[in-house]
């Protein structure tokens, strides 16, 4: 008699509360390490990535500011030379795979678009792989991101959320006065398109 009237309060809570989480997915596209893509003095392309996430977000009740667990994946592929190993052909694929703890706002109204933005920090596993060598390597570095939000209601628990990011990738070794190693220290922006349902 006891486990079912524990079964039954906890359902009861999970009732009470469940339009307080939030499920979502998306993809989108954007570019990756802009800095390093962009130095002239390095011969180093990276192509357009793809990416996909999905998260997990709980907002206390009446209230615009919620706690977001996200998972993020990125594909970038770049080709090149090898500046830092004796000026090698680079051909690679760069795979990020991010877990962020974000803080998110979103203005909730009775119209059917809503703004917010969120920030929050996280870190990265990267899997580079070096295809004409046939070798790969890892790295995990912290990484930060800021994301503004516009969010179109479909209905009460449905949602599309266009989100304009920027991922900085290990920020504390980006500030020191050195040569940056390859695909590590650097800025993404990404844009997302994803669906938000409210559990």
């Amino acid at each position: 008699m006891k486990t079912k009237f524990t079964v039954f309060l906890l359902v009861v809570s999970l009732s009470s509360y469940s339009q307080s989480f939030e499920f979502g997915f998306g993809l989108g596209t954007g570019s990756n390490y802009i800095i390093e893509n962009t130095d002239k003095t390095i011969d180093v392309s990276y192509k357009m990535p793809s990416s996909v996430y999905t998260n997990l977000k709980y907002t206390p009740k009446n209230s615009n500011i919620g706690v977001l667990l996200r998972y993020q994946y990125t594909n970038t592929s770049a080709s090149g030379q090898k500046w830092f190993e004796q000026n090698q052909t680079l051909d690679a694929i760069v795979n990020d795979n991010s877990l962020f703890l974000l803080v998110e706002y979103i203005k909730r109204t009775d119209a059917k678009l809503s703004f917010g933005g969120n920030f929050g920090i996280g870190y990265t596993k990267q899997i580079i792989d070096f295809i004409s060598e046939k070798y790969s390597t890892e790295n995990t570095i912290p990484s930060i991101n800021f994301s503004g939000i516009f969010e179109y209601h479909l209905s009460n628990k449905l949602g599309i959320k266009l989100q304009p990011s920027f991922q900085f990738f290990d920020p504390i070794n980006s500030l020191k006065i050195k040569r940056y190693n390859f695909a590590k220290e650097d800025i993404g922006f990404l844009v997302l398109l994803g669906v938000s349902y409210k559990l």
